[in-house]
């Protein structure tokens, strides 16, 4: 199995067991505070591992298939993804940075994935067998995110904002296209050669 599809595969199963962990200690455990920091301090560094795996294996195939515009938006992203982790460390323990940094670094890398989700649904390219599946996912990412913000509007007009962990399942989903998208993953070599009459 090639590395790129190998930690595509790992880094996607790390996400989706992340977002599956934080709503369940968010939900349905009633626990200290000292479990909730810890968990919260391995739930971001999974995050940001499986994050930055999940891209690389992202832009192993954009390069494969020579798409630079789209892979130099990747290695923003994925840069950008290490700033943010950084910063946001800094900003759980260190009171004295404005809080408006978290909504600005959100808004931020939002927008480099949805020119690059733009960038990709735009592409049609017969060599790269498995591009409907990585359309598949940016759709199920664009969608996911409408509906992370339908649901915390919702949550916020009736006052529920305690259970704003549900939105984690929306976020979750993509990964689960991105993990299909590794799979089903093949090799334009290895594929049957058509019969000659």
């Amino acid at each position: 199995m090639e590395t790129k599809k190998l930690v595509g595969i790992i880094s996607s199963i790390l996400l989706i067991l992340n977002y599956v962990s934080r709503i369940i200690v968010d939900l349905l455990f009633k626990v200290n505070d000292q479990f909730i920091e810890i968990h919260w301090d391995i739930a971001m560094v999974v995050s940001i591992v499986g994050i930055v795996g999940f891209y690389y294996s992202i832009s192993r195939y954009l390069i494969q298939h020579n798409y630079q515009i789209e892979n130099k938006l990747v290695i923003s992203l994925i840069s950008f993804k290490i700033l943010s982790f950084i910063l946001l460390l800094i900003l759980h323990y260190d009171n004295t940075i404005p809080s408006l940094v978290r909504p600005i670094l959100s808004a931020i890398e939002t927008l480099i994935i949805a020119v690059l989700g733009i960038k990709i649904l735009l592409r049609q390219d017969k060599d790269f067998l498995n591009l409907i599946g990585l359309k598949k996912f940016v759709i199920s990412w664009f969608t996911s995110l409408l509906l992370v913000v339908i649901t915390s509007a919702v949550l916020t007009a009736i006052h529920k904002e305690e259970l704003m962990s549900i939105t984690f399942i929306f976020l979750m989903i993509p990964y689960i296209f991105g993990l299909l998208f590794f799979l089903k993953d093949k090799d334009k070599s290895k594929q049957p050669a058509a019969e000659t009459r």
